[in-house]
């Protein structure tokens, strides 16, 4: 399914165009013709930017993030064992 639909293709393949974004995490803009486009994304989808956004939102914990990202990159990392 494209990924750009106008409002009136969203109306008529409205089950499809959901489960395509739920079992594929396909993100679907729809156009409409008089007002702003609008986006569906799946609820995991939005979970998973929403809590990227907050992680980031502090400037101390997007450059911690970011160092231990680094970190990690350059194999850098140590096991821990769970019990």
């Amino acid at each position: 399914m494209d990924n750009k639909i106008s409002y009136t293709q969203a109306r008529k393949q409205l089950k499809a165009t959901l489960d395509d974004v739920a079992n594929n995490k396909t993100v679907v803009t729809i156009s409409r013709r008089n007002g702003e486009d609008v986006v569906i994304l799946s609820a995991d989808q939005y979970s998973s930017m929403a809590e990227t956004l907050y992680l980031n939102a502090n400037p101390q914990n997007a450059k911690h993030l970011q160092e231990s990202i680094k970190e990690a990159k350059q194999g850098k990392l140590v096991k821990v064992k769970i019990d």
